[in-house]
């Protein structure tokens, strides 16, 4: 939400904070169904920030990365197509 008002200091220190948040919780065990917090689902919302901010460079790296840490059936699920499409180049990461 700060980077869609325009609030891009904020935002980045947002993600500076959740950058900080999941390493503090990188030993801890997901729940079973907790699919967003692999990191590669929080990399994909990372980049969605960064795409934001205007930081596509950075977004579209951060996507390739993220695509592949997803555990292989989250990769593979529907909701990971556009992603995966957007890891490749052909599209741009998206909003």
């Amino acid at each position: 939400m700060l980077a869609l008002t325009g609030e891009c200091r904020a935002a980045e220190a947002a993600l500076t904070d959740a950058d900080h948040a999941q390493a503090a919780a990188a030993d801890e065990a997901p729940p079973t169904a907790g699919y967003w917090y692999t990191p590669g689902f929080y990399g994909l919302q990372r980049a969605r920030v960064l795409r934001t901010l205007g930081l596509t460079e950075q977004a579209s790296a951060e996507v390739v990365a993220a695509v592949a840490a997803l555990p292989e059936e989250h990769r593979r699920a529907p909701w990971a197509v556009k992603w995966r499409v957007a890891a490749s180049g052909e599209i741009d990461v998206p909003h």
